[in-house]
């Protein structure tokens, strides 16, 4: 993915999220909100009915008696008082015989309450489900007789609950997906300027690199004519030149890395892909990189299978990378230091490596030097000239081939870069 494309997506990925958080808290406090309702709405028809319970004149009958025995005749309603879902107990909290009932008292604490005169909610579970309990007291004549249990089963407010859950994740996860078809959709119509300013930028570097690339070549070669005649000059006409000599040097591996980021940058259609052997490319590098290596007092040897070690890719950007890659290992080393490259194939994965004993990075560098342009401190101080264009091409290759750029570093301890590239189908 280009980094342009990496920005979209995170811009989406950000919106969809900030978007999913609002679905959350909204869902979450209708939720909170359905279950407190009918929480309250199953509480207040449960005080409705101990309410009809304590106004029925039945009920001083059954404590006058001191039981219910169950039996409706045309002279005595008391049948009709107690039901399964309602129990009259004595001042001793026990039931009063002959009601029929298979609802059983477990909430102590409400029991207890009652029996002092003070009504109390609370729960009773049994084998035929889940229970709201309401336990009040009874008084006959101003004096506390005992107490009336009634309940409510649960099973219709969980149904409700689970439904309104149910509605919600539903409405939830239509909006999401709503939301990520605007958030894309957004998000791809305002990066379009972007993706234009960054064409023409791209279009801008390509056509300077390319009309530098000439006189720039010209400049370095005509300092390196006069250097040959080094000794003849002025010490200060020498200095001018050496100093000539370098910045043609700079300027030439300036104008080739800016021309090797455009045209990695090129559509995927006009790409080239061919089969590349790793093994035969590390061998070719290492041989174009021993002349800069000798100059640097830097051993550079290969280890690679005699079989070929294939890829699907661009061979001038593997190249380019590998290449990138050995200038980084000799730049940054130290006279008498090494630069091994070496080619594996495993598990379906081409690795190619690049290690060194040199300076090393610093941890807090080793993730920035995968950007452009950015050069860390130790390598300024070193005075070696850079660009700061290596690392980030030799990312930009390993992703535009599938695969994928690692480091591993420390001070004084080398460095090294493997790429890992998907192996071609034979």
């Amino acid at each position: 993915m280009s980094p342009l494309g990496r920005v979209a997506a995170r811009i989406a990925v950000f919106n969809v999220a900030v978007i999913a958080a609002i679905l959350v808290l909204a869902g979450g406090a209708v939720y909170l909100v359905a279950r407190s309702s009918l929480a309250s709405a199953q509480d207040t028809a449960l005080e409705q009915a101990a309410a009809s319970l304590l106004e029925n004149p039945a009920i001083a009958a059954v404590y006058r008696q001191g039981t219910f025995t169950g039996h409706e005749d045309d002279d005595d309603d008391r049948a009709s008082v107690v039901a399964t879902e309602a129990l009259l107990l004595d001042t001793r909290g026990a039931p009063l015989p002959g009601q029929g009932t298979s609802l059983t008292l477990v909430d102590p604490a409400a029991r207890a309450s009652a029996l002092v005169g003070e009504a109390a909610f609370g729960w009773v579970d049994t084998g035929a489900g889940r229970y709201r309990v309401l336990t009040v007291p009874l008084r006959l004549h101003g004096a506390l007789v005992g107490a009336a249990q009634v309940a409510l089963s649960d099973e219709g407010r969980h149904d409700a609950l689970e439904t309104v859950g149910r509605s919600l994740a539903l409405v939830g996860l239509g909006a999401l997906a709503a939301a990520l078809a605007a958030a894309a959709l957004v998000t791809a119509r305002g990066m379009r300027p972007v993706r234009e300013a960054f064409a023409r930028q791209r279009a801008f570097i390509a056509e300077a690199s390319h009309q530098l690339k000439t006189p720039v070549a010209v400049v370095r070669a005509d300092a390196e004519a006069l250097a040959r005649t080094r000794e003849h000059l002025d010490p200060e006409d020498a200095q001018l030149l050496d100093d000539l000599l370098a910045e043609s040097v700079f300027l030439s591996g300036l104008v080739a890395g800016l021309l090797a980021v455009a045209r990695l940058e090129e559509p995927p259609q006009v790409r080239v892909r061919e089969p590349v052997d790793l093994a035969a490319l590390a061998r070719e590098v290492a041989h174009a990189a021993e002349r800069l290596a000798a100059a640097a007092q830097v051993s550079v040897d290969v280890e690679a299978p005699g079989a070929p070690v294939r890829v699907l890719g661009d061979p001038v950007a593997l190249r380019l990378a590998l290449l990138a890659l050995a200038d980084n290992a000799i730049k940054y080393n130290r006279p008498g230091g090494w630069v091994r490259l070496s080619v594996a194939q495993r598990d379906g994965w081409a690795e190619l490596t690049v290690a060194d004993n040199g300076q090393g990075i610093a941890p807090a560098d080793q993730e920035r030097v995968w950007e452009r342009f950015y050069r860390a401190p130790g390598a300024q101080a070193s005075g070696i000239e850079g660009a700061g264009l290596g690392m980030a091409i030799i990312r930009q290759v390993a992703e535009r081939h599938g695969g994928a750029a690692t480091l591993q570093s420390g001070p004084g301890q080398g460095t090294t870069v493997t790429l890992r590239l998907r192996v071609a189908a034979p």
